[in-house]
């Protein structure tokens, strides 16, 4: 199996080299794996649109929560998209294999054919797939495009890797996308589906990375269907960091706003000053977050706080649990949320993507934010002699010159933290019940 790490400056022409490959048979199975909200269903849709403009027949399902506790469901979906609807079609791809009938909503077989042992169903039915996908190839070349693949049950997965194996030649290639979780191990059919790739020759594995500016002009393009002003790529990239999602919901919501308008085939971008999360960003910014541990939560709030950029000692220093910000900032790191840059002054951590940022600040409300922006001003203003981490009792001091009430560092930020089950935005840890009070945010 081959791999490759594209850049944001290499995406395009990687895309390219895909199509390529599958078209000339050099790589019959692909997987596409990113972080949420990092074009992982953009890479697949452009790899479906270059096999289809080929002459391929293309046929898609996607993963979800729902299906990962269905058996078969990724597998009824995939055939009842490659057989249609056509009496005709569904006759010459279906006829004589009786265990499809029932299975995608055709007439039943007139006697008892069906299995009755479980093993022996899912071994029939397997063989069924394949023979499904060898009579659609006879006419053509098939691509089966697979999304959300860590969603898809494992049965399904089981029954795919048969029907791929030892085709002998046959015209059937397969794309699949992974969104990576870096906290969650995978489940066993996602593991022996990345298994099997890997020992592939003919299997390819790439891991997506942040848009540039450059390709974020590119992408708005193409959504506008003409060049984007300076002032929408500015916004747009500064916003998304660089994922291919967010961009499009960016794009969406001003266009909804009525902020990004077409006057005599100019583009204009009004006053976006005001410029809230939109509502359809919402489930992929949560999934950024969802399911790491408390410290990074803590840490990527009090950054969210400050408008996304603190030095690493006064975050160490303001969080609770200040001596594992490292280990809670790596994990970030990994998700590609967060990265450090040495300045004179000394590391800073800055986040990458800032519409997240702004997600959770909207989250926490104004008293959650000044126990924030206190705690890290406080923490900003120790010295060495105060960098020892402090409990959660810790007392608050006045600010003279702002006349607030300030945070110690340590001063109970980490409190409150509900359990994790990764539905709600149960990332943050006080304050998140006023986000909550909108129906949106439930869902």
């Amino acid at each position: 199996m081959q791999e490759a790490r594209p850049s944001g400056r290499e995406r395009a022409g990687q895309l390219s080299d895909v199509v390529r490959g599958l078209v000339s048979r050099q790589h019959n199975v692909v997987l596409v794996s990113g972080p949420p909200g990092f074009g992982t269903s953009t890479f697949l849709d452009g790899i479906a649109r270059g096999c289809r403009s080929a002459g391929w027949r293309v046929v898609t399902a996607s993963g979800s929560p729902i299906h990962r506790s269905m058996p078969y469901a990724a597998v009824i979906d995939l055939l009842r998209d490659l057989v249609g609807t056509k009496p005709k079609a569904v006759a010459r791809l279906t006829d004589g294999i009786p265990d499809l009938h029932w299975l995608i909503g055709g007439p039943r077989p007139t006697t008892d054919q069906l299995p009755t042992q479980p093993g022996l169903e899912r071994a029939r039915l397997a063989d069924a797939v394949r023979q499904v996908l060898m009579r659609a190839a006879a006419m053509g070349r098939v691509l089966v495009v697979i999304d959300d693949v860590q969603d898809v049950d494992d049965v399904s997965l089981e029954i795919l890797r048969y029907a791929l194996t030892d085709r002998h030649g046959a015209r059937v290639s397969c794309v699949v996308g992974l969104r990576a979780d870096l906290t969650e191990p995978p489940s066993v059919g996602v593991t022996a589906l990345g298994a099997w790739i890997a020992r592939l020759r003919a299997g390819q594995r790439i891991d997506l990375r942040p848009l540039t500016r450059a390709e974020v002009a590119t992408q708005l393009a193409g959504i506008l269907d003409a060049p984007a002003p300076e002032s929408v790529t500015t916004l747009a990239y500064g916003l998304s960091g660089g994922s291919p999602g967010l961009v499009r919901l960016l794009v969406a919501e001003l266009l909804r706003r009525g902020v990004l308008e077409r006057r005599a085939g100019v583009w204009l971008l009004g006053p976006v000053d005001d410029l809230t999360v939109p509502a359809d960003a919402e489930p992929m910014l949560v999934a950024m977050l969802a399911g790491v541990d408390e410290v990074a939560r803590c840490a990527f709030e009090l950054l969210s706080a400050d408008g996304g950029e603190v030095p690493v000692e006064a975050l160490c220093r303001a969080c609770c649990r200040g001596s594992a910000v490292a280990a809670g900032l790596q994990v970030l790191a990994d998700r590609g949320l967060v990265h450090e840059e040495l300045r004179p002054q000394g590391h800073v951590v800055l986040a990458t993507v800032p519409l997240l940022g702004r997600l959770i600040t909207q989250a926490t409300g104004p008293q959650r934010r000044q126990e924030l922006r206190g705690a890290l001003k406080h923490a900003s203003r120790s010295g060495a002699a105060d960098s020892g981490v402090r409990g959660a009792n810790a007392n608050t001091d006045t600010d003279a010159s702002a006349g607030v009430a300030t945070a110690r560092p340590g001063a109970a930020l980490c409190e409150g933290w509900p359990l994790s089950d990764a539905q709600a935005f149960e990332l943050l840890r006080r304050g998140v019940d006023e986000a909550l009070t909108t129906a949106s945010w439930r869902e």
